[in-house]
């Protein structure tokens, strides 16, 4: 689902970017980057399940960090704002 998530990011990149620079007011080239990230982000998120054994790997994201630790702490709600994501 994630990855299909990513696919239907990538289809819609340009227009979702020119939604993000109408909404937020933010330059064009901008919101490309963050639609961007958000697809590289599902990508990654997408290839988890192959990695569940908590090593530390590679990001595919430049200066970020990433890392799995197994530690199921149980069923988790949230909401987060898309501007949290940096």
């Amino acid at each position: 689902m994630i990855l299909k998530a990513a696919q239907l990011l990538e289809q819609n990149k340009e227009a979702l970017a020119k939604e993000m620079t109408e909404e937020m007011g933010k330059v064009l080239f901008e919101s490309r980057g963050d639609v961007q990230e958000a697809i590289d982000t599902a990508e990654y998120m997408a290839g988890e399940g192959r990695r569940l054994l908590g090593f530390t790997t590679t990001s595919e994201l430049q200066d970020k960090f990433a890392m799995t630790i197994r530690r199921p702490i149980g069923v988790v709600g949230l909401i987060t704002p898309w501007s949290s994501i940096q």
